[in-house]
């Protein structure tokens, strides 16, 4: 797990350094550690991008830069996701997995409860229903709190408006100037994740019951994004309960307690590191000038 740790800081060493950035791997590796203990302890894993803007900015980089940068890395982990699921359908077909065919039926099962939940929350999200209502409280009907809500609003679009232009320069830049890195990061990605998601494979196999680890790097990768689906911090219980429900046709009951192990090595250790680098910041985390990327590029 501590390869893993190194290895997403790396990513995010890589991509600021195309930027013009220079960060330590430490460094990188606190802030993402830092961001993991975010997606762990808030719910949807909404506190990550909080985290990692606010220490990004203590480094020095506009939230729209590392936006982009959180944007570019999203897309290399979904590249990886992408490129295991048709290897782990071949060995689930092939049956030379030691997986049962049921075992594709339970995750084409999840992959639907998966997409329909993200769905849902997104389309929760974009409605305009809440603004709503919040407009329409009695508060809001007094002159003083509606030019007070307005007021808010300006400044949310300014602000908005602000990281979205940041987030574009950013995002050419690292798409246009930087390609090898872009092919650094996801090798560096494909060993992070391999390394994370190996966890399972690994615990199976010393408890005495190999598996193929496609097939089971898919599964945790839709656990995970069930997680993030959930309303409460890590999908605490629904994830435990989903990996107990799916794995059932694949090993022993008596077994089933490994996932005590997998959450703790997956999730809780994440928080258990994060959570304490994250306690330390007022005293290791320095406060720098915010570079605007074309100062940063024109040094470069």
């Amino acid at each position: 797990m501590i390869t893993a740790w190194f290895c997403n800081g790396l990513r995010l060493k890589l991509l600021a350094g195309s930027l013009g950035y220079r960060l330590s791997l430490w460094r990188s590796t606190q802030v993402t550690l830092c961001g993991e203990f975010g997606i762990g302890a808030t719910p949807a894993g909404s506190g990550m991008v909080a985290i990692r803007v606010f220490l990004m900015r203590r480094l020095g980089v506009s939230p729209g830069t590392t936006l982009s940068m959180m944007a570019t890395d999203a897309a290399m982990d979904v590249a990886v996701f992408v490129l295991v699921v048709p290897f782990a359908l071949w060995a689930i077909i092939q049956e030379e997995s030691g997986i049962p065919a049921g075992l594709g039926r339970s995750l084409l099962l999840l992959a639907i409860i998966v997409i329909a939940g993200v769905l849902a929350v997104w389309a929760w999200r974009r409605s305009d229903r809440r603004l709503d209502r919040i407009s329409s409280t009695p508060f809001s009907r007094l002159p003083r709190w509606r030019r007070r809500l307005r007021a808010r609003r300006r400044l949310l679009r300014r602000r908005f408006a602000h990281s979205v232009q940041e987030f574009r320069i950013g995002l050419r830049t690292l798409l246009k100037l930087r390609r090898p890195t872009l092919v650094a990061v996801f090798l560096v990605a494909i060993v992070q994740w391999s390394c994370r998601y190996g966890v399972l494979p690994v615990l199976l196999w010393g408890l005495g019951h190999p598996v193929s680890p496609l097939p089971l790097f898919v599964l945790q990768g839709l656990l995970f994004m069930l997680a993030l689906a959930l309303v409460v911090p890590g999908g605490s219980g629904g994830v435990e309960l989903a990996f107990a429900v799916v794995m059932a046709p694949v090993i022993p009951k008596e077994l089933l307690g490994v996932v005590v192990l997998w959450r703790f090595f997956t999730y809780h250790l994440y928080i258990l590191g994060g959570g304490l680098l994250f306690a330390l910041v007022p005293f290791t985390f320095p406060r720098k000038k915010i570079t605007p990327i074309s100062s940063v590029s024109g040094k470069g």
